[in-house]
């Protein structure tokens, strides 16, 4: 009798951690908690995004990373007129006021058009945003968004992406490595090719990480990629 009851019991215990374990597919992690104490002893700390917010991180320096710190203008090799644009302190150093989005040397030669050089110009939506961050004090900020990686769509997850990560260096002017990745043609095509070189680039499976220059793209998005990719690369 008292065999059978410990035989319940542990098919009880057995069967609830089955019960309350949840599955993260790929590499999906708590990328987006912070400040975890190694101990186990405190929470993770976890920053919630606020949409009215413009975020350093996640939003600002990949726009500069993507536009302005290639080889051959703004990176540490060619570092052009004296100009880094790789990190928040070489950014900030070199002529953004906060509180002042059309003055300081930055916007000017964004919002004269004259940078980026010898490619497409920034949207109004990235130079708004860069002006938004800026009247918020140019906070070196960033935020925890929370993983969701069930309804990943073309327009709404791949493009946006490729147009913050990407689009800077992979244009029709450009075109980084003769590769351009400002249409759905083209990221399909790399997205689906034998080589696998979209997903391999972001994995670094075999060839240098991108984005080339700044740093590697969270666990997220790295999921939405493959999971795209694995849904055939739809244009939806």
């Amino acid at each position: 009798m008292h065999l059978k009851i410990i035989s319940s019991l542990i098919f009880l215990l057995v069967l609830l951690s089955i019960i309350s374990c949840k599955h993260y597919p790929f590499l999906e992690t708590n990328d987006y908690l912070t400040g975890t104490d190694t101990s186990g002893n405190n929470p993770p700390v976890v920053v919630p995004c606020d949409p009215d917010s413009v975020y350093f991180e996640s939003q600002i320096l990949p726009l500069f990373v993507s536009n302005c710190a290639q080889s051959g203008c703004h990176n540490t090799a060619s570092h052009k007129d004296n100009y880094i644009l790789d990190n928040y302190a070489n950014i900030m150093s070199h002529g953004i006021s906060p509180g002042h989005p059309t003055s300081g040397n930055i916007m000017n030669s964004i919002l004269d058009g004259e940078m980026p050089q010898n490619a497409p110009n920034l949207t109004s939506e990235q130079i708004a945003m860069l002006q938004l961050w800026i009247m918020q004090g140019c906070q070196n900020n960033h935020c925890d968004a929370a993983c969701d990686t069930n309804n990943v769509t073309y327009s709404g997850t791949i493009a946006p992406m490729m147009n913050t990560y990407c689009k800077g260096c992979h244009n029709s002017s450009t075109a980084g490595g003769g590769v351009r990745l400002d249409t759905y043609a083209y990221v399909s095509s790399l997205a689906l090719s034998t080589a696998n070189s979209l997903y391999n680039s972001v994995t670094a499976n075999g060839v240098p990480i991108m984005p080339k220059g700044g740093p590697a793209l969270p666990n997220c998005k790295i999921d939405e990629i493959r999971i795209w990719i694995q849904a055939g690369a739809p244009n939806n």
